[in-house]
């Protein structure tokens, strides 16, 4: 099989792969040397922006540039709907303490149960809507080649690039949105099906993908359960351009996770990563740990984002400085269970290629 060359030709890029732009709460696993890396090798390397600072993210990109000529990009979510009018951790850690002092009370006792000090989580703000907006206005400044949008206004982000040399992509998960994304002028739609890691949709790949190429102008990648050669095929095969791959880059040698966690990865099969609401408020698949069985057994109601989000980032922190990563949450896709090696993103990029074009 062969790669689209005009879609490569307009975005001027080598191959159709573009490696997610993973984040966390703070720091980010997509190092600028993933990034680089992944660019340098045909793909188009994204920085997970989520979680960190316009000064972070300006010295991130800076390396990247400094690193290569390729295009990459850096990704952020933008959230439409914020259930706490404040940003910062310690108003919002007063809400909860006030109307959900249960929730509260929870996390409390599961420190005491694994004799961690409670400690909260040094960073003031959380996720909300201005300081993702402040990352979309430094992004472009910064002239990055490609910005890429999950959970939010995808309105607003097309908006601010126009007259930029900005590229954008919207993550979607379903129909409805994705033709919001169409028609709000996006300039490449990634279809992630239920098999992806982290926050995720209801709905499975085999049926997705066409759905969508079938009904947007916009050209379309494939995510969720896409770790090799076979899986670009099956998405060029639905009718898309190229494949948007997160989980496999968790397996490379330049990704910043514990050890620990790569291990949960190397060693888990697919029943292992499920999909829960319990880290951050909104449905995303990570590794299965016992936090997840105590909260369910808790019956307490999930709070919205970014509710949730701050009541187990403290948790996730407390567990962190008493390194015990086995209870922190551990976001990874379906594809973890066929995949055993770690290998530098080179490695990982041209193997795909070469597995694609043998088909």
């Amino acid at each position: 099989m062969k790669f689209n060359k005009e879609f490569c030709k307009k975005f001027n890029i080598k191959y159709p792969i573009f490696q997610a732009g993973m984040g966390k709460t703070m720091g980010s696993p997509t190092t600028p040397e993933l990034v680089y890396e992944v660019s340098n090798a045909g793909g188009v390397g994204f920085l997970g922006a989520s979680g960190l600072t316009l000064e972070e993210i300006e010295d991130a990109v800076k390396i990247i540039k400094n690193n290569t000529d390729k295009p990459f990009g850096v990704g952020t979510l933008l959230p439409l709907d914020v259930a706490a009018d404040s940003e910062t951790r310690e108003d919002i850690r007063e809400i909860i303490k006030k109307k959900y002092p249960k929730h509260f009370s929870f996390i409390k006792k599961l420190c005491d149960e694994y004799e961690i000090e409670y400690k909260e989580l040094p960073s003031k703000e959380t996720v909300s809507r201005r300081v993702a907006e402040e990352q979309v206005d430094l992004i472009i400044d910064l002239d990055v080649p490609f910005i890429s949008m999950g959970l939010g206004d995808v309105s607003y982000l097309t908006s601010k690039v126009k007259n930029t040399n900005t590229k954008t992509l919207g993550l979607v998960g379903n129909l409805k949105t994705a033709r919001i994304h169409d028609e709000a002028g996006i300039d490449i739609i990634v279809a992630q099906g239920y098999e992806a890691g982290g926050h995720t949709g209801k709905i499975a790949n085999f049926a997705l993908l066409p759905q969508i190429v079938d009904s947007v102008n916009a050209p379309v990648l494939a995510a969720g359960g896409i770790g090799d050669g076979r899986g670009i095929a099956a998405s060029i095969a639905f009718g898309c351009v190229g494949v948007w791959v997160g989980t496999a880059f968790l397996f490379s040698k330049e990704i910043e996770i514990y050890k620990e966690h790569q291990k949960q990865l190397l060693d888990g099969v697919t029943e292992d990563f499920v999909i829960s609401t319990t880290y951050t408020g909104k449905p995303s698949r990570i590794y299965k740990t016992d936090i997840l069985e105590k909260w369910n057994n808790q019956n307490l109601t999930t709070l919205p984002m970014p509710l949730q989000f701050v009541l187990f980032d403290d948790f996730v922190w407390s567990a962190e400085q008493s390194n015990k990563y086995e209870l922190m949450n551990n976001p990874a896709g379906q594809i973890s269970g066929m995949i055993n090696q770690i290998k530098p993103a080179k490695e990982i990029i041209l193997n795909m290629v070469s597995e694609f074009e043998e088909i």
